[in-house]
């Protein structure tokens, strides 16, 4: 973020502006700064640029003051409006309430279906291309429970702190950070034992985003940094909720067993 700060304040120290000119003149030599500043895809150029025309259109400039003067009040503008737009930016990262989608994953060479109802506070995640497989997993994001089931070992689960628990939520974190942007964002996560970078994809005419590809790893548990997957099929809802009917009263509780 200070990056970003400093960026903006070297390109408006740097412009020659007169000595006197009009507020309206003033935005629109800013828009062009704005228009090719590389702000994160996750909002539009026009909205900051609406934005900041709001805060310097209603800032009480003087008809005649010095550029050093100009400069300080615009730095102080820009770096509020460029702080409150890009924590608010990362807070939109969110995944619909409720959606389907079938990833595949490389280490296994395997399909996974995924259920997320964050209406709900639950994502069932299971081995194979639908939901009829026993072997699957249960995220109660609510009471910070991961549970797998297998038909050799049973149902076990495993207690994560809040933190921890906070990288499988609906919306990104705030520490959540920026890799890379285009038509698949990147962000890495990370908490204690974890490691994540996942690729949000914009879901057409809507605000949500899917998590296109994710790499995850587990310390003690995925034995391979290099695993991901990639999402191929994706739609919203929840075309059957009786999946999430799952007897958890007899899991029992153990350290996650080590993925191959």
């Amino acid at each position: 973020m200070l990056v970003t700060v400093d960026k903006l304040n070297i390109l408006i120290t740097e412009f020659p502006f007169p000595s006197v000119f009009r507020v309206s003149q003033a935005v629109d030599k800013l828009n062009i700064f704005i228009s090719y500043f590389p702000f994160p895809s996750v909002f539009r150029v026009s909205q900051a640029v609406d934005k900041l025309n709001i805060l310097i259109t209603d800032f009480p400039f003087p008809s005649v003051f010095r550029v050093s003067q100009a400069v300080d009040k615009f730095n102080i503008l820009i770096s509020v409006a460029v702080l409150l737009l890009v924590s608010e930016s990362l807070c939109e990262v969110c995944q619909a309430p409720q959606s389907e989608s079938v990833f595949f994953l490389t280490s296994s060479l395997s399909d996974f279906y995924v259920a997320n109802d964050f209406d709900n506070d639950r994502i069932l995640i299971v081995w194979g291309a639908d939901a009829s497989s026993d072997h699957w997993s249960y995220l109660d994001l609510k009471n910070f429970i991961t549970y797998i089931n297998t038909a050799e070992g049973g149902c076990t689960y495993v207690q994560y702190t809040a933190a921890q628990n906070r990288i499988f939520e609906r919306c990104l974190p705030e520490d959540a950070e920026q890799q890379r942007s285009g038509a698949v964002d990147f962000y890495t996560m990370e908490r204690d034992g974890f490691t994540w970078l996942v690729g949000m994809k914009p879901v057409p005419d809507t605000d949500y985003f899917f998590r296109h590809f994710s790499r995850f790893y587990h310390e003690d548990v995925v034995a391979q940094e290099a695993t991901f997957g990639v999402v191929y099929k994706y739609s919203l809802g929840i075309s059957d909720p009786t999946i999430f009917d799952k007897d958890l009263s007899v899991c029992v509780e153990a350290p996650l067993a080590k993925y191959p």
